[in-house]
């Protein structure tokens, strides 16, 4: 870390992780409360500077909550990644309990894209069989997928303190969708509820969004991002 200039490591599970709310939950439970004392003891070192996220369940929001308000206080935490099983939607009512915890917590809310563990990502039945489309395709849909719910379903307003970021999803993307899904939540009138405050351009703008930078998107595509919502919405990112 010192030698590349990386101030915080934020750490990130494998693919077994997203997997795992379509177990029992006593194992979905158990193996994320594993990890969680596995972070612990991994960000001993100096958990000023390594950090990673509390595994919340979308399967069991009661219980998501619950260890979202007690790790809240632990200095490896900087994050909670709601764990969705296949169908359902982040903007579910159900959830509400997951964005109550994060929000008292002021704890951000991060998706990382994946595409060898199920769920698959959205589309993965629709890439005829070629891993780099895959990929291509696959991580950047969840990114947008994930990101637009979040800006659609009313929850930064219910809860002020709440962020959300994308990571591995690319960032090329950002301004040509939020400007699209701007232009299609006016366009499409109902399918939005009228109690969103905010464009999702002005959410960027006003620091509730955040996404990792992909180096292989180049200058362009990073100039492109900061002149529509400004740099603070972007992330470091080395993997």
């Amino acid at each position: 870390m010192d030698t590349e200039g990386r101030d915080i490591d934020f750490i990130i599970p494998g693919p077994w992780a997203y997997g795992a709310p379509a177990l029992g939950p006593h194992l979905t439970r158990g193996l994320y409360d594993a990890y969680h004392r596995y972070m612990a003891e991994y960000c001993a070192a100096d958990p000023r500077r390594l950090k990673s996220m509390v595994l919340a369940p979308a399967t069991d929001p009661a219980w998501a909550a619950q260890v979202i308000t007690e790790l809240a206080k632990e200095d490896w935490v900087a994050a909670v990644w709601p764990l969705l099983p296949e169908g359902l939607p982040v903007d579910d009512p159900d959830l509400e309990p997951i964005w109550a915890a994060a929000n008292d917590a002021d704890l951000a809310i991060m998706y990382h894209g994946f595409t060898i563990e199920t769920p698959y990502f959205p589309g993965y039945r629709d890439v005829w069989d070629n891993p780099a489309m895959g990929r291509c395709a696959g991580q950047t849909w969840g990114g947008q997928r994930f990101l637009s719910f979040m800006l659609m379903g009313g929850m930064l307003d219910r809860y002020p303190r709440l962020r959300v970021g994308t990571l591995e999803c690319g960032h090329g993307w950002l301004p040509h969708w939020l400007l699209r899904l701007t232009r299609q939540i006016d366009y499409v009138r109902g399918s939005v509820s009228p109690k969103v405050e905010h464009t999702p351009v002005e959410y960027a703008r006003m620091g509730r969004v955040f996404c990792g930078i992909d180096f292989s998107e180049g200058v362009e595509l990073t100039r492109a991002v900061i002149e529509l919502v400004g740099d603070h919405v972007l992330m470091f990112e080395s993997d």
